[in-house]
């Protein structure tokens, strides 16, 4: 028979000696609560190097953009915005006028060009009226001449012409008169003329001369505004109405596909997921996740953007790979900032989105 003894204390460890003793209350869980701070503060070392050897070497990922790869137009010129025909986000068609602009330098140039054209085209016409004046004229004399002539007639009919100057004086002295009126209207008209042919060439060359330059300064003023050259989706729109531009200032980005797609950057030695018919799972910034597809042959090898790469890495190269997105997007912000993971080998891409 096995006997134990007990100590008081283990009876009613609160009593010694008939006296109640308080203790303080345990301190097990403080304990193990610093054990376990302990044991993480060790581990987590080990997990952060696991897991970033994990996500570097093991998982394919890159960053990327999403974008329409959007075109953006120029000023050809300086001037001021007059009008602008559409706003952000609005659909165009091919054609359409989205920016008018003027420039005052041009407007000066016209304005010029045509008061010059109108002071040599109003010479013109002032000498061609002296002409068709000084050819009045001559059919008046030639008019007058006729009636003189049928007067005569008309008094050698009458027999009258014993009571006055002898006829063949009259007939003699109004010759005379004709031919001195004629010879000044045809000095007139000869002096017109010469003038004329010696001032027409001149003058044709000036009008032609002025014509052009006026056609010029019109066909710049006119290629200040802008056109839609296809169907498309306004981005951005980057001046405002009354705004003064210069030359080669950015006015609107209009989008160049319907559909956006997505430029990943992918590291060199990742090549063979560059390939064609490469799956990758695209993940938004609000954590949607779609299903995208490389189809373009990988030909390009480009510096990561600034905003894709840290402040020591802005020259760092990667593979230009573009990605389309199987399913369609309604609304999208371009230049969004995305990750791409790509898949490894046959895997079903549904199981791969939650990898």
């Amino acid at each position: 028979m096995k006997v134990e003894f007990k100590h008081e204390k283990q009876h009613d460890p609160t009593r010694q000696t008939g006296f109640k003793v308080s203790y303080a209350p345990a301190k097990r869980a403080t304990f193990k609560m610093r054990w376990y701070l302990l044991v993480l503060l060790v581990v987590s070392p080990v997990v952060y190097v696991f897991w970033h050897f994990f996500n570097a070497d093991i998982l394919v990922k890159a960053d990327g953009i999403l974008t329409s790869e959007p075109v953006t137009i120029f000023a050809r010129d300086e001037g001021v915005v007059v009008d602008i025909g559409y706003q952000q986000g609005d659909r165009i068609t091919r054609g359409a006028p989205l920016i008018e602009m003027r420039s005052s330098v041009f407007a000066a140039e016209i304005a010029l060009l045509e008061n010059r054209l109108a002071e040599y085209e109003e010479s013109v016409y002032r000498t061609s009226l002296k002409i068709e004046d000084v050819s009045d004229r001559k059919v008046a004399l030639y008019d007058n001449a006729k009636k003189t002539s049928l007067g005569f007639k008309k008094e050698i009919s009458d027999k009258k012409y014993a009571q006055h100057m002898p006829l063949s004086d009259r007939v003699a002295l109004e010759l005379a008169k004709l031919e001195i009126e004629d010879k000044a209207v045809e000095a007139e008209r000869e002096s017109i003329l010469s003038h004329a042919r010696e001032t027409s060439s001149f003058t044709a060359s000036v009008l032609l001369d002025l014509e052009k330059e006026l056609s010029r300064a019109k066909a710049k003023q006119s290629q200040l505004n802008i056109y839609a050259h296809a169907e498309s989706i306004i981005n951005e729109v980057f001046v405002s109405e009354g705004e003064f531009v210069v030359k080669a200032s950015p006015l609107m980005s209009l989008r160049n596909r319907e559909q956006p797609v997505v430029n990943v950057y992918l590291q060199p030695n990742r090549l063979e997921y560059a390939k064609q018919g490469s799956k990758a799972t695209i993940r938004f910034p609000d954590g949607k996740k779609y299903i995208g597809e490389v189809k373009v042959p990988v030909k390009v090898v480009d510096k990561i953007p600034a905003m894709l790469s840290g402040p020591f890495e802005t020259s760092k190269a990667a593979i230009k790979v573009q990605i389309d997105i199987d399913e369609p997007i309604d609304e999208f912000v371009e230049g969004l900032p995305v990750e791409v993971r790509f898949h490894y080998g046959n895997a079903h891409p549904v199981l791969q989105r939650f990898w």
